[in-house]
């Protein structure tokens, strides 16, 4: 699996403390099934990645100093003014 998507990588404390937030609620969500821990991190661990990518781009999309439109505006032809 490629976790180089963002700049953050999931071994910081931060990033697995989230993910074990995830985890426990996924299990509570589940109804508090045992015998489910990996597939409960392993999601957990997917949610929180896919988190990470989505806020980089948002503050990526913020830090630029223009938003690119995703059509540019077409451009009235010009008339001549003489009559």
């Amino acid at each position: 699996m490629n976790t180089s998507l963002t700049p953050h990588t999931v071994s910081d404390h931060e990033d697995v403390e989230e993910i074990q937030r995830v985890a426990y609620w996924l299990w509570l969500e589940s109804g508090r099934v045992q015998g489910k821990e990996l597939d409960h991190w392993l999601a957990a661990k997917e949610i929180v990645k896919h988190r990470l990518v989505r806020e980089s781009q948002v503050h990526h999309r913020h830090s630029l100093p223009h938003p690119i439109p995703a059509e540019l505006p077409t451009r009235a032809p010009l008339t001549s003014s003489k009559n």
